[in-house]
């Protein structure tokens, strides 16, 4: 059976790579992942703050909620 896993687990999981200097492999064992999951995370979280497209949905529901809102000013602009 494949676990699921919150957003902010997720958030929280990619940030000790991005923020706090842990290897993929480092941050997958300490969150009892696996390493192609944490990386996955990783790489979303990186592209999301580069603004790319995210592949799959957003991290987090406010930074839904934010893409909407900046969807609906550049509507009334």
């Amino acid at each position: 059976m494949q676990r699921r896993f919150s957003s902010e687990f997720k958030l929280e999981s990619a940030l000790l790579v991005l923020e706090h200097n842990y290897s993929i492999a480092e941050a997958a064992r300490v969150m009892n992942v696996s390493k192609s999951a944490m990386g996955k995370w990783v790489n979303q979280l990186r592209d999301e703050r580069q603004g790319l497209s995210p592949k799959a949905t957003p991290i987090t529901p406010e930074q839904l909620e934010i893409r909407e809102l900046k969807k609906k000013c550049n509507a009334l602009k």
